[in-house]
C-alpha cells in the first residue's frame, strides 16, 4: 500500500515537471529570494507555569507541614483561593514568594 502511493507521488511529480518544462514555468530558484523578516515572538521564560509552581508548593509542603498555611496565605495576597485563580502575569512574583519559604 506504501509503495503504491509512493508511486503514484512520484508519478504526478513527474507530470508536474513536465507540464512546467512545456509552459517554460521557472521557479525562479537559481536567483537568491528575498526573505520576508520574521519576529519570534515574545515569550516570558521566567514566569513558571501552574503546574510548576503546584509542584513547588507540594515539595516545600512536606518539607516543612506549617509552609501550606504561609502558602495559602500568599495565594490569598492576590485575591484568589487557588493557585490556579492567581493572574498569569502575577505568577513570577508569586514564585519569588514561594522560594523564600524554600
Amino acid at each position: 500500500m506504501l509503495e503504491t502511493e509512493i508511486k503514484n507521488l512520484t508519478a504526478a511529480i513527474e507530470r508536474l515537471i513536465e507540464t512546467l518544462d512545456k509552459k517554460q514555468l521557472t521557479l525562479g530558484l537559481d536567483a537568491p529570494a528575498e526573505q520576508p523578516v520574521v519576529e519570534a515572538p515574545k515569550v516570558e521564560q521566567d514566569t513558571p507555569s501552574v503546574d510548576s509552581l503546584q509542584q513547588r508548593c507540594l515539595e516545600i509542603t512536606r518539607i516543612d507541614r506549617a509552609n501550606s498555611a504561609k502558602i495559602k496565605d500568599i495565594i490569598a495576597e492576590y485575591g484568589a483561593a487557588l493557585l490556579k485563580d492567581i493572574p498569569a502575569d502575577k505568577l513570577g512574583e508569586f514564585s519569588i514568594k514561594l522560594e523564600a519559604l524554600a
